[in-house]
C-alpha cells in the first residue's frame, strides 16, 4: 500500500470504526459500521468543572487534529472442529436476528443497514444469553478512523464490531469465538480471515494473538482541518 494518502473524507459504503462500544473493551474491531456499530469514543461523556475546562486554543487544536492506528491481523482458514463448551456459535441475516433479545439495542438501526448491505452477524449464545456480537464482511468495508474504504481480495472476509458482552468477559470466549468463526468460514471456501484492533486496545490483540492470528502491521491516519494522511503498511493490503 502506499506510504501517504490524502482524501478529503470517507468513501461511501459499509462503515467499520475498530472503535469498542462502549459496552466492550475486548472488542477488535473493534468497531461498528455505520460499521459502525460499536462508537464509544474515550472519554466521552466526561464532566468538567468550569476551573478543568480546556483552553479554547486547545480545543481548536483538538477539533483540527486527530489521530488513528490500527493494527492489521490476518488468519489463514481451515474446516475445525472445536469444543466451545456451553457456547453456540451462529451466523444470522435480518429475518434470524435475535433483535429482541441482543443487549446493544441502540445500534439496530445500523445492523439493518448492514444486513440491507449483505453483511452477516455472527453470534455466542449460552443458553437464551448473547454472550458475543461480531460482524463479517467479504465485500468492502469503510473503515471510519483511517477514512479508508477497503476492497478485499476475493476469498477474503473481515471481522468487525466485535463484542464479548461485559459479564462473559474473561473467559476465554473471544479467541474460541474467532478461531470457531475462521472455521466456518473455511467450509464456504473463504481463505483468510482478516480483523483489526485500535493500537491501544491491548485486550483485543491478545485475544486475537491467541486464536492464531499473524502480525500483518499497522496503518496510522491524522486528519488535520478536514484532510487525511495515511501512513504504514500492511502486507497482504492494498491503500
Amino acid at each position: 500500500m502506499k506510504n501517504t494518502n490524502r482524501s478529503s473524507g470517507p468513501s461511501s459504503g459499509r462503515v467499520n470504526t475498530g472503535r469498542c462500544s462502549p459496552a466492550d473493551r475486548d472488542c477488535a474491531t473493534g468497531s461498528h459500521a455505520r460499521r459502525k456499530t460499536c462508537v464509544g469514543a474515550r472519554g466521552s461523556g466526561r464532566r468538567h468543572d468550569r476551573e478543568q475546562q480546556p483552553h479554547p486554543s486547545e480545543v481548536g487544536r483538538m477539533s483540527l487534529l486527530n489521530r488513528h492506528a490500527l493494527r492489521f491481523f490476518r488468519q489463514t482458514c481451515f474446516p475445525v472442529t472445536l469444543l466451545t463448551g456451553d457456547i453456540e456459535f451462529s451466523f444470522h441475516d435480518s429475518d434470524s436476528f435475535p433483535w429482541d433479545t441482543h443487549p446493544l439495542h441502540q445500534f439496530h438501526a445500523q445492523y439493518r443497514a448492514r444486513f440491507s448491505e449483505g453483511s452477516r452477524a455472527f453470534l455466542g449464545r449460552s443458553g437464551a444469553a448473547i454472550v458475543f456480537s461480531s460482524w463479517v464482511e467479504h465485500g468492502r468495508l469503510v473503515i471510519d478512523e483511517l477514512r479508508w474504504e477497503w476492497k478485499l481480495t476475493a476469498g477474503d472476509a473481515v471481522a468487525y464490531d466485535v463484542v464479548t458482552m461485559p459479564d462473559w468477559r474473561g473467559k476465554g470466549i473471544y479467541p474460541a469465538a474467532l478461531r470457531r468463526l475462521s472455521g466456518l468460514l473455511a467450509e464456504e471456501g473463504v481463505r483468510h480471515l482478516w480483523i483489526y484492533s485500535e493500537e491501544e486496545n491491548d485486550a483485543s490483540i491478545r485475544g486475537i494473538r491467541k486464536a492464531g492470528f499473524e502480525d500483518h502491521g499497522v496503518i496510522n491516519a491524522v486528519h488535520v482541518a478536514g484532510l487525511t494522511r495515511r501512513s504504514g503498511v500492511v502486507k497482504g493490503v492494498n491503500a
